[in-house]
């Protein structure tokens, strides 16, 4: 059954009623936040680069990076993705998806570790805005992980 946009505990209730029993304890209930969208690139492990925020403009494709915003606000959505990548257990990467309410409230809605890469994705757009060239950025997440590992060959053209 595809996801369905709920208004409130009645349609919960009944949307519930179509799912076999033994399904019911497992589905998902999030809350829809609205507000201002913005992807937060992460790299790092100990010490974690945050690079240029980008904002979703709602309803488009279109993406800012870097986002409008003001610094401490800026510094305030860094601080909040950076505890959810730690609090996540994220290695090497990450991009972290908040929203600002129109109240001013920061929310992280998601943690993303995978299929994040795209070459014209966000986190290569806020790269980009860094100064990296995408290889350069997957070589610098090469390193991050290398930090791990031990061993490391930087991708040529």
């Amino acid at each position: 059954m595809p996801p369905a946009l709920l208004k409130g505990r009645k349609d919960l209730d009944a949307y519930a009623m179509e799912f076999p029993a033994r399904l019911r304890d497992h589905l998902t209930v999030e809350e829809v936040v609205d507000g201002r969208e913005i992807r937060v690139a992460l790299i790092g492990n100990d010490r974690i680069i945050c690079l240029p925020l980008l904002e979703k403009v709602a309803g488009q494709r279109q993406r800012v990076c870097p986002a409008d915003l003001d610094e401490t606000l800026a510094l305030q959505i860094t601080e909040s993705a950076i505890t959810a990548f730690k609090a996540a257990g994220c290695r090497d990467y990450a991009r972290i998806d908040v929203r600002i309410t129109p109240a001013g409230r920061i929310i992280v809605v998601a943690v993303n570790v995978h299929g994040i890469l795209a070459y014209r994705g966000s986190f290569a757009q806020s790269a980009q805005a860094a100064g990296l060239a995408y290889q350069a950025l997957i070589n610098q997440i090469a390193r991050v992980a290398r930090e791990r590992y031990g061993s490391f060959r930087e991708i040529e053209k």
